[in-house]
């Protein structure tokens, strides 16, 4: 086999197999995909009672999350799988009690649409960046190497 059908034949290998790396690494490499708008609930303690709260007696896994983690942000998938944001709406504050204890809920709007997109991403690039330095390895050894005919 002479030297330009070996380095052919393995460029073109390699490639095929850069491909189905390519394709796993998109298809079954992402951690999560978030294809919703969401809001991100975080609970602080209040030290005493204020005027305005209202007792939150059956709080959702959600919430209950939050005031169990104080300042730590708890992102909430949909929208519908928390009511805390319609009970803010409809006592007009955001102080909560709960087991005789006090916190203020901060509900923010996110969007969890950037983050999980750029994961796929970048473990294409990497797998791509992998296979393009590999071609260029091979391409060079095999460039320098005499291949009997």
């Amino acid at each position: 086999m002479k030297k330009t059908a070996s380095i052919s034949l393995f460029a073109t290998a390699a490639v095929i197999l850069l491909a189905v790396s390519l394709y796993v690494a998109v298809n079954y490499g992402q951690i999560e995909y978030i294809d919703a708008w969401g809001a991100t609930i975080i609970a602080h303690d209040l030290p005493e009672k204020t005027q305005s709260y209202f007792a939150f007696e059956n709080p959702d896994p959600y919430v209950l999350e939050a005031i169990s983690n104080p300042g730590k942000p708890i992102y909430i998938h949909y929208f519908n799988y928390t009511q805390i944001d319609e009970m803010i709406e409809s006592y007009g504050t955001s102080n909560i009690e709960y087991n005789y204890h006090c916190y203020n809920v901060d509900l923010v709007y996110t969007d969890s649409i950037a983050v999980g997109d750029f994961i796929p991403i970048l473990i294409a690039a990497a797998w791509l960046l992998f296979g393009l330095s590999a071609i260029i390895v091979a391409v060079r050894v095999l460039s320098k190497k005499q291949i009997p005919t």
